[in-house]
């Protein structure tokens, strides 16, 4: 019942509901200590005994590909895929999604799960992330056959801190500024125009937010993307959000590394 998120609380009230009686191996005092004897073992060796379990799946399956960083004898990253997840990367690669925001452990490290989308049986073409810049130098490195393109809803949530009081509390304007960056109808010149006016009219000028996101429109723009599969659909990283989502279900932020790869699991 750890491995979903149940406490030993819960756990001993679901065993006594099972079995229609209180004899369920114990008190629930016994249910608390017995939790607490497993993570006190898991802490002393959290990292090395994660370490261990891919490496000896290493040896057993050769397909496995697992890597592991450490700094100053303290393990800082991991990366790990089976095989059944580069069949799905190789079926499902149109699309990439990916987003470095979900924190899962005490460790306070982050679980970043790449998200494949559709398949057409093609090499990724598109790969969606926030404005991280890490990120976009890794993704120009690793895959540079590929179309990097920001998330849209990470960037309109930031319109109404760079516009005063007035504007952002402006339906029209709100509703024009939207109306222009996600129409997928019109194209790259169109698009330019279009802007250009939006910035006279509201007189936008001077903030240099707006500059910078212009200069960058080939980034986030759908205008820009109408030649590329599927890029009127993926327009956000909410595919790995949704997934982010499922994660969360078997897992939570204090758990140690063993947990929660068990979990994963």
């Amino acid at each position: 019942m750890g491995r979903v998120k149940i406490g030993p609380m819960k756990a001993y009230k679901i065993m006594q509901e099972l079995r229609g009686s209180n004899n369920v191996g114990g008190t629930v005092v016994d249910y608390k200590n017995q939790s607490r004897k497993v993570n006190c073992f898991i802490e002393k060796d959290d990292a090395q005994m994660v370490v261990d379990k891919y490496l000896n799946r290493m040896k057993e399956d050769p397909s496995l590909t697992f890597e592991f960083i450490c700094e100053k004898g303290k393990l800082v990253s991991l990366f790990w895929v089976d095989e059944a997840a580069k069949a799905n990367y190789r079926e499902f690669g149109d699309v990439v999604s990916f987003d470095a925001t979900f924190r899962t452990n005490k460790y306070r490290m982050v679980f970043v799960p790449f998200t494949g989308i559709d398949n057409h049986k093609k090499s990724p073409t598109v790969v969606l992330t926030d404005e991280d810049a890490a990120m976009k130098i890794a993704t120009e490195r690793i895959l540079p056959d590929s179309r990097h393109m920001l998330c849209m809803w990470h960037i309109t949530q930031k319109l109404p801190s760079k516009v005063c009081a007035e504007l952002s509390d402006d339906v029209k304007f709100k509703k024009r500024f939207n109306k222009l960056i996600w129409n997928s109808r019109i194209d790259a010149s169109e698009f330019d125009i279009r802007w250009r006016s939006f910035i006279e009219d509201y007189k936008l000028q001077e903030i240099s937010w707006f500059s910078k996101m212009f200069d960058m429109r080939e980034s986030w723009i759908p205008a820009y993307f109408r030649d590329m599969p599927l890029s009127g659909l993926m327009r956000t990283t909410s595919r790995s959000e949704s997934m982010n989502s499922a994660f969360n279900k078997i897992s939570q932020w204090g758990n140690s590394l063993v947990k929660f790869f068990t979990s994963f699991d």
